[in-house]
């Protein structure tokens, strides 16, 4: 007797758009409600405009390492820019499922980064003061290494448990993995996994359909997303995209209200 257990797919226009991309994907699973139980797992990149860019779906009946792993084997046989030169970095929370198919699934190097948030949210259910919790967010969200040691500090001179907590949960070994001085550029300051999770809540009614119809809301969905961008594109005139140049120009207007102060080892 025949009996459906996974589906995986991928459009045409994402696999080659993907190209073009950073090389970073947010995965995450969600699960599927009314008469069609299982999990939804998705891969989003992230355009050049920081839009959302969905390339990889999976319908599977449990979110387990089996499953996680089937998922990352397709991505890497059918989505030929997930492979070397490049290195992908995934973006995850720290489910150990994901951690271990991601090592025995995924058939090229990568790099593997830590959602922020969910680190935040773990944090908070045992240590729920705010100021803790704020502190914990701007060690990971630092960019300077004096900012992220400080913030560490002060945890610590606040509360022993909080900071063995994240001495204990987040080993000093992976600091690189949820800390954004310690990661080397290459989660390109995309410090949570919001849009694999944003674009699981534009899903959300489609999480009730049977399979078939779901893949064919994907379908509908993406079409209008690059439709969209494409009419967009067609009237941008900069070098660099919209988000990109408004990026710049407010850099260059805070570089205007510098000041530099001259210092002179004669004088002292």
């Amino acid at each position: 007797m025949e009996r459906f257990t996974r589906v995986f797919w991928a459009f045409g226009p994402a696999i080659k758009g993907f190209t073009f991309c950073r090389p970073l994907l947010s995965i995450d699973g969600t699960h599927l409600y009314g008469k069609y139980k299982g999990v939804l797992l998705v891969a989003t990149g992230v355009d050049a405009n920081g839009g959302l860019f969905p390339l990889a779906f999976a319908v599977v009946e449990v979110e387990d390492t089996s499953s996680w792993k089937w998922f990352f084997e397709l991505i890497y046989k059918w989505i030929p820019s997930v492979r070397a030169p490049r290195l992908i970095t995934f973006i995850s929370d720290r489910m150990k499922g994901i951690i271990r198919a991601l090592h025995e699934g995924f058939g090229a190097p990568h790099h593997h980064r830590y959602c922020l948030r969910h680190i935040r949210d773990n944090f908070k259910k045992k240590h729920g003061e705010i100021n803790l919790q704020n502190l914990l967010w701007q060690a990971g969200c630092a960019t300077d290494t004096l900012v992220y040691e400080h913030c560490r500090e002060k945890i610590k001179s606040l509360s022993l448990d909080a900071h063995n907590w994240i001495e204990h949960n987040l080993k000093p070994q992976f600091e690189h993995r949820w800390a954004l001085c310690k990661d080397e550029g290459v989660r390109f300051c995309m410090m949570t996994t919001n849009c694999s999770e944003s674009f699981n809540g534009v899903l959300k009614g489609a999480r009730a359909m049977p399979i078939q119809s779901l893949v064919a809301r994907t379908f509908y969905r993406l079409n209008s997303y690059f439709n969209k961008r494409r009419e967009d594109g067609v009237d941008w005139t900069t070098r660099y995209t919209p988000k990109n140049e408004s990026i710049l120009h407010r850099r260059i207007e805070a570089a205007r209200l510098c000041q530099i102060t001259v210092f002179n080892d004669n004088k002292w």
